[in-house]
């Protein structure tokens, strides 16, 4: 064993070895049992294109104009980020695939979304169902997105 100004550390693993071990496991199993914190404030995120899919639903629940462009956002981010993987990977790669099912799960919490609002912006609204399918390569009537 070394130590060098702090906890003992084994020298064959570099987890600490000094404390209750069955206290951190009892800690450890509560914690996973508390949901994780949520942003508390639409105007607190910064970036929508790494929210969660939960956090995106949540987020077209709210079904407000600052819920939406959040959500337009992400899904020109996303679609942005599509067309520089399909630039360099073929359709059937997994990368792809997968920010496909992104871009169309993004299409149908913006039409939650709006579904929801007393009144639709115009601008959000329209770039959502006009623009979607000039960016991925088909027209907005073939679905938008191809998986």
């Amino acid at each position: 064993m070394s130590s060098i100004n702090g906890p003992k550390i084994d020298e064959s693993s570099s987890y600490p070895v000094e404390g209750d071990q069955t206290g951190a496991q009892a800690c450890r199993a509560a914690l996973q049992h508390i949901p994780a914190p949520e942003t508390p404030d639409i105007a607190l995120i910064f970036n929508p294109e790494g929210l969660s899919n939960h956090e995106l639903e949540k987020l077209a629940e709210l079904g407000t104009a600052d819920a939406l462009d959040k959500l337009c956002q992400a899904l020109e981010a996303h679609q942005q980020r599509l067309a520089e993987i399909q630039q360099s990977k073929t359709g059937r790669n997994a990368l792809v695939s997968a920010q496909k099912r992104r871009v169309l799960l993004l299409q149908k919490l913006i039409a939650n979304c709006e579904r929801l609002m007393p009144e639709l912006p115009t601008d959000c609204t329209t770039r959502s169902s006009s623009q979607i399918g000039k960016e991925d390569g088909t027209s907005s009537d073939q679905g938008n997105v191809l998986l």
